[in-house]
């Protein structure tokens, strides 16, 4: 059997200088009802009502929690979320870092266009028949690629990481940007490890090169309220 505290040096649990990283997904933005999908009314909504009690709700259950380092997408519903968090901590003004924006998808698309009429319909079932079995960004038309999409993001972490070594950074952003950083630890070539629910938190502990991933989609602060929505 191997020596237990090996297994706990291994994952750094008691490493007290380790930094610690919590990479929060916003909450539910304000879309349109499914029908024609139009990837505009997507790109940059603020929260929904439901949204706004979730980040409430989350805002709450950090109301207690030191950290060092409270970050956000610029993206509004990553913004709003982020809001919700500062205002028990009497902070004023957060970094909103752009290259924490969701993925680029549909990046050429034109308002008011469905993508599925830019291309034969054999062709775009076949393309949304290979993303439910494996969701990879390249198999979305115009839009940014998972290995894109890590090369812009995976440098952000890991100079906030550098920077607050041995701290607790508080990172608000996207389902699509947190599972990059997650698959980007464990050196998986996929894009989606899993779906997040909205304003769920995922921990990250870092020390050195070291980089081990403590907990994925924490959301017991929706769950006593009936809020979870993904």
């Amino acid at each position: 059997m191997v020596n237990p505290r090996a297994v706990q040096d291994a994952f750094l649990t008691f490493e007290s200088d380790a930094t610690l990283l919590t990479i929060v997904r916003h909450g539910q933005q304000d879309v349109p009802t499914w029908g024609k999908f139009d990837p505009s009314d997507w790109s940059d909504p603020p929260l929904s009502a439901l949204g706004l009690q979730q980040a409430d709700a989350l805002g709450e259950a950090f109301a207690n929690v030191q950290f060092d380092c409270l970050v956000s997408s610029s993206m509004i519903r990553a913004r709003q979320t982020a809001d919700a968090i500062a205002k028990h901590h009497d902070i004023e003004a957060i970094p909103r870092i752009e290259a924490l924006n969701e993925v680029g998808a549909h990046r050429s698309h034109t308002t008011g266009a469905e993508p599925a009429t830019r291309e034969d319909p054999d062709v775009w079932a076949a393309r949304i028949e290979r993303f439910i079995a494996q969701p990879r960004w390249h198999d979305i038309p115009g839009g940014e690629t998972g290995p894109e999409l890590r090369e812009r993001i995976v440098p952000v972490f890991e100079d906030l990481l550098e920077k607050h070594a041995g701290g607790h950074v508080v990172v608000v952003c996207h389902g699509g940007v947190m599972n990059a950083y997650l698959a980007h630890i464990l050196d998986w070539d996929g894009d989606m490890l899993f779906l997040p629910a909205h304003t769920s938190y995922s921990t990250v502990r870092a020390k050195g090169s070291k980089r081990v991933i403590q907990s994925i989609n924490e959301r017991c602060h929706l769950n006593a309220e009936g809020l979870v929505s993904f």
